[in-house]
């Protein structure tokens, strides 16, 4: 087995224990992003991708994050930023403890072990206008959050290294001299997300997720999702996924060139990685 199986291996692994919890607790939950892509074109994993997203409404997810708490079997751990002692991201995730990995598309390579990510479902103004302003301004404490954690939140790989690399210098500048709390501006962030009732408004966005406003959608879309086929395990796509496809990836059927198929650089925990 390739060290890429293993971590798929591990990520089922996460996300079944997570959707038996859901489904145990009535929770409501999507397969999504990346995970949505690979259930409809492979069945399963995208081949050279090894993290599973879910996405969770935003009722369902408070619900949910006392559950993994109190749930959770022994070696896995919910990892959320009010409670982690270094956790640079909004959204939550669960760990499994004994696959430590280390992501290495950062300056700083972030040293974790594999985990799975959960993403809330929040609502959006219901008029365009409205629906934009939103955005700008949830997107302006998400960046000022990042800044603060910079070397651990800003992906150097890729094009644009420069003007990445000066981004953090900048940004850990400012954050010092400002003395910029991170994680309250993550809470002030998920404070300002739940504004609006996704039920009532008719829209939602995936806050945490790397497409920003693209994943703003009719909350229809979601509905009241269906089953799909997930190596092997019959897991829930968003109603209209299809639709919600189209929108993240165009022609989200053909395959990427293969210098394009990018996961997450993730690499085995070696002795030049622990510090």
């Amino acid at each position: 087995m390739t060290f890429l199986e293993e971590l798929q291996q591990t990520s089922l692994d996460l996300a079944t224990v997570v959707i038996d919890l859901c489904e145990k607790h009535g929770i409501r939950y999507y397969l999504a992003e990346g995970t949505m892509l690979g259930a409809v074109r492979h069945k399963g994993f995208i081949p050279w991708d090894e993290d599973i997203d879910l996405a969770i409404p935003r009722a369902d997810y408070n619900r949910l994050l006392p559950i993994l708490k109190a749930e959770l079997p022994e070696g896995y751990r919910l990892v959320h930023y009010p409670d982690a002692t270094h956790h640079p991201r909004y959204f939550a995730q669960v760990e499994r403890l004994n696959i430590p990995v280390c992501e290495d598309n950062f300056v700083v390579p972030f040293e974790r072990c594999m985990w799975i990510d959960l993403f809330p479902i929040d609502g959006m103004p219901k008029t365009a206008i409205g629906r934009k302003l939103h955005l700008w301004h949830l997107l302006y404490l998400r960046v000022t959050a990042q800044l603060a954690d910079a070397d651990e939140c800003i992906n150097n790989k890729g094009r644009h290294k420069t003007i990445r690399r000066l981004s953090i210098v900048l940004g850990n500048g400012w954050a010092k001299t400002f003395r910029i709390d991170p994680r309250k501006r993550l809470a002030k962030m998920e404070k300002a997300a739940q504004k609006y009732d996704a039920a009532k408004t008719g829209y939602t966005i995936s806050l945490g997720s790397l497409y920003k406003g693209r994943t703003i959608f009719p909350t229809a879309y979601y509905g009241e999702g269906r089953e799909c086929d997930f190596e092997g395990r019959r897991w829930r796509l968003p109603t209209e996924c299809e639709k919600m496809l189209s929108s993240l990836y165009g022609d989200y059927m053909t395959p990427p060139p293969e210098d394009k198929r990018i996961g997450h650089n993730l690499k085995p925990m070696t002795a030049e990685h622990i510090r």
